[in-house]
C-alpha cells in the first residue's frame, strides 16, 4: 500500500511552509489519513497548523468542491460542526461523510442495554415485570441484529464472546423468563422460578464479558469501516480525501485501517499523531 508517514516523521500539523512546499507541492498527495477522529472538530491540523501554505491548499480545495472529508460518526449525525470551521465549505458542497456503519449504532445500544439488565433484574429488584420485559425485548432485538451481521458487516474473526453471543444471551434470557415471566403470553401468567443469586452472578459475569467483547468491535471492524470510506473514494475518485479516525485504528489494531483503503498508485499520508 502506498501509505507513508509524514516527511521526516513530523506531524502534519507541525509542518512549516518550507517542509510543505519542498516535499508535497511538487507531487501533492490526495489522501490524508489522520488519527484525530475524536477531536472536536477533526482536521484542525489541515487548517490550523504552522503551514499557511497547507491551510490555503485545503481551504481552496474545499471552496472548489474538490475536497472530501470522512469523519468518525454516523452519516445522519454529520453537520457543519463535524469539521474544522475553515473547511465548512466542504459541508456546504455535500462532501462530508460519516463512515460509521449502521450496525455500530445497534452495538452502542446493546452496550447500554446490557448495563440496564445487569443493574436491574440480574442484581436488584426491578421496577416492575414490565420493565424487565421491555429490557429483555430490547436486548433481544439488538443481539439478533448483531449476530445476523457476523460474516458480513462484523468479521468472522471477531472476539469469541461476540461469536458466542447468541448462546450467552439464550441462557440469560431463559433465566429471566423463568423468574419474571418475560417470555410469551402464557409465561406471564404461569408459575415463576425463584431468584437464584448464584445463577444471577454467573449470568452477570457472562453479560459483562459479552459487553467487553462488543466493545472490541470498535477497534476490530476496520474492514467494514474501510469499505464505507472506500465507497466514497470510488464515488469521488478525482477529489482529495481527508480521513479522520481514532488513533487506535492506525496503531496496534490488525488489520490497520489504512490497509483496508485502496488508493491504487496514489500516494497517501497516514499520521496517527494528529490526535493532539
Amino acid at each position: 500500500m502506498p501509505w507513508n508517514a509524514p516527511h521526516a516523521g513530523v506531524a502534519l500539523g507541525a509542518m512549516t511552509d518550507v517542509t510543505w512546499n519542498a516535499h508535497y507541492v511538487p507531487a501533492m498527495p490526495r489522501f490524508f489519513l489522520a488519527g484525530d477522529g475524536h477531536a472536536h472538530p477533526p482536521f484542525n491540523w489541515a487548517v490550523g497548523g504552522q503551514s499557511q501554505a497547507m491551510t490555503q491548499h485545503f481551504r481552496l480545495l474545499a471552496a472548489q468542491s474538490q475536497l472530501c472529508l470522512h469523519v468518525e460518526t454516523f452519516q445522519d449525525l454529520v453537520d457543519r460542526d463535524s469539521v474544522a470551521f475553515h473547511l465548512s465549505a466542504a459541508f456546504g458542497n455535500n462532501r462530508v461523510f460519516g463512515w460509521e456503519p449502521p450496525v455500530m449504532r445497534v452495538v452502542n445500544a446493546a452496550l447500554e442495554e446490557i448495563m440496564t439488565l445487569v443493574a436491574g433484574p440480574l442484581n436488584a429488584v426491578p421496577d416492575s415485570n414490565k420493565a424487565v420485559h421491555d429490557a429483555v425485548a430490547a436486548f433481544d432485538r439488538s443481539i439478533g441484529v448483531i449476530v445476523g451481521k457476523i460474516g458480513t458487516d462484523i468479521p468472522n474473526n471477531c472476539d469469541p464472546r461476540v461469536l458466542n453471543a447468541a448462546a450467552t444471551w439464550a441462557a440469560v434470557k431463559k433465566y429471566l423468563e423463568g423468574v419474571y415471566g418475560t417470555g410469551g403470553f402464557l409465561d406471564r401468567f404461569g408459575s415463576r422460578s425463584p431468584r437464584h443469586p448464584g445463577n444471577e452472578q454467573t449470568h452477570t459475569q457472562a453479560m459483562m464479558g459479552l459487553r467487553t467483547g462488543l466493545m472490541t468491535l470498535r477497534d476490530s471492524m476496520n474492514p467494514t469501516f474501510g469499505a464505507m470510506i472506500q465507497a466514497k473514494i470510488n464515488q469521488y475518485p478525482n477529489d482529495t480525501h481527508l480521513i479522520a479516525c481514532g488513533w487506535a485504528h492506525l496503531v496496534g489494531v490488525i488489520p490497520l485501517l489504512q490497509s483496508c483503503i485502496q488508493i491504487g498508485i496514489n500516494a497517501g499520508i497516514v499520521d496517527p499523531d494528529t490526535r493532539r
